[in-house]
C-alpha cells in the first residue's frame, strides 16, 4: 500500500507524466482540485488505499505539479494550429485506452483499418523521400534506416530501458500504477533487453495533409497513430497518443546524423510547427484547448552500429535542464516471415 501510494505521489511531484500534466498541471485552483479527485479515479487506486492515504498529501503532490505551468504555453490560433487540430480526429473518451483503441474506434466510425500481414508489411511512413525538407536529405540516410521506416512491421524489435537515479522512481511508479491502469503511455524500464510484441496497421484515409495514418500498438502498453505530414515544404512525423481526457500530439522534425543516421525531435525554438502538444477534449472528442509542453524533451536517433552493422535506435527523454531522464535502446532485426501479433 505504501509503495503504491508514494509511487503515485512521486510521479506527480516530478511532473513528468504526459497524461497527469494534461489533467493536473493546468487551470484554476478549482480546476486543480477537481483534477486531483479525477486522477484518483483514473489511476484506479483500490478503495482500501483511498481510505487510508493522507488526502492532504495527495492534494499537495498534485498541486505541486502546477509549478511547471510556466513550461506550458497556450497555443494561439493560426494556420499551424489549424493543421495540428486537423491531425487530431474526434477521438472519444475512454477510461481505459488499450492497444485496440484505434481499431475499435475505426470500427465504430466505419473507417478502414488494415493490419499488416507477412504478405503485406506496413511501414510507419509509405515513402521515406516525403520527409525531405530544409534540414533533411533522405538520400544521405543509410538504406537500412529507410527500409525500417517503410517496412516496420517486418522487423523484430527488442528493447531495454535505463533511467537516472532520480527518474527511476517516477518511471517505476508511473509505468506500473498509471500507464498500466489507463492502458497507454507505458515505457520499458528494465535494463535487460526483451522482445516487444507489436502490431502495425493502416487506418482512415489519405487527405491533403498526407498519406493514411499508421497505428503502432506495443505491449508496454503504448499505442499511437503515426502520420507523415508535409507542411511548408518540410516533412514531419506526427504521433497522436490518446489518453482518458485528452491526447498528446508530438510533431517531430527529421535531421541527418553523421554516418547515415536519422534524428527525429520536436524543436519549437527552431521550428514553431514542431513540438509536443497536449489537448483537453470533451466527451465527444472536441478539443477544448491545446498547450505546448516544454518540461520534458525527447529525441529519437536511428542508426547503423558501425561495429557490427546492426540497426539500432535510441529514444531519449530529458528534462528542461538538458539532463537525460530516461533512455530506450532498441535493436531492430528484419524477419520477413513473421506476422506480428499482440498478446
Amino acid at each position: 500500500m505504501t509503495l503504491r501510494f508514494w509511487s503515485v505521489v512521486l510521479a506527480v511531484v516530478l511532473g513528468a507524466s504526459a497524461p497527469l500534466q494534461v489533467w493536473g498541471a493546468v487551470g484554476t485552483r478549482a480546476h486543480q482540485n477537481l483534477i486531483s479527485k479525477s486522477c484518483l479515479y483514473f489511476v484506479n487506486i483500490p478503495e482500501v488505499v483511498r481510505e487510508t492515504v493522507d488526502r492532504g498529501a495527495l492534494k499537495y503532490a498534485f498541486n505541486r505539479a502546477t509549478q511547471y505551468r510556466k513550461n506550458q504555453v497556450m497555443v494561439e490560433s493560426g494556420d499551424e494550429d489549424r493543421v495540428r487540430k486537423a491531425l487530431q480526429p474526434k477521438l472519444p473518451r475512454a477510461k481505459v485506452i488499450g492497444t485496440n483503441y484505434f481499431q475499435d474506434y475505426a470500427r465504430t466510425a466505419n473507417l478502414p483499418y488494415n493490419i499488416a500481414t507477412s504478405n503485406n508489411d506496413i511501414g510507419l511512413v509509405p515513402d521515406f523521400d516525403l520527409l525531405r525538407g530544409d534540414d533533411f536529405d533522405p538520400s544521405l540516410v543509410d538504406p537500412k534506416v529507410r527500409d525500417f521506416y517503410e517496412h516496420t512491421s517486418a522487423y523484430d524489435i527488442s528493447v531495454s530501458g535505463e533511467s537516472n537515479s532520480s527518474y527511476a522512481h517516477f518511471m517505476l511508479g508511473f509505468s506500473k500504477w498509471v500507464a498500466g491502469h489507463i492502458g497507454n503511455g507505458g515505457l520499458p524500464i528494465l535494463s535487460e533487453a526483451h522482445e516487444v510484441d507489436s502490431q502495425i496497421a493502416e487506418w482512415g484515409y489519405a487527405d491533403e495533409l498526407g498519406p493514411r495514418p499508421r497505428v503502432w500498438a506495443r505491449s508496454y502498453p503504448l499505442v499511437g497513430s503515426y502520420r507523415l505530414v508535409r507542411y511548408n515544404n518540410n516533412g514531419y512525423v506526427t504521433v497522436l497518443f490518446p489518453y482518458p481526457v485528452g491526447n498528446q500530439l508530438s510533431v517531430l522534425k527529421p535531421h541527418n546524423l553523421p554516418g547515415g543516421g536519422l534524428e527525429l525531435s520536436p524543436l519549437p525554438d527552431q521550428d514553431s510547427f514542431a513540438g509536443d502538444f497536449f489537448s483537453d477534449t470533451d466527451p465527444d472528442g472536441n478539443i477544448l484547448r491545446t498547450r505546448r509542453f516544454r518540461q520534458i524533451g525527447q529525441k529519437i536517433q536511428v542508426f547503423v552500429n558501425p561495429d557490427d552493422g546492426q540497426l539500432e535506435t535510441d529514444h531519449f527523454f530529458y528534462e528542461v535542464n538538458g539532463k537525460n531522464g530516461h533512455q530506450l535502446h532498441y535493436v531492430l532485426r528484419k524477419n520477413k516471415l513473421q506476422v506480428k501479433f499482440l498478446h
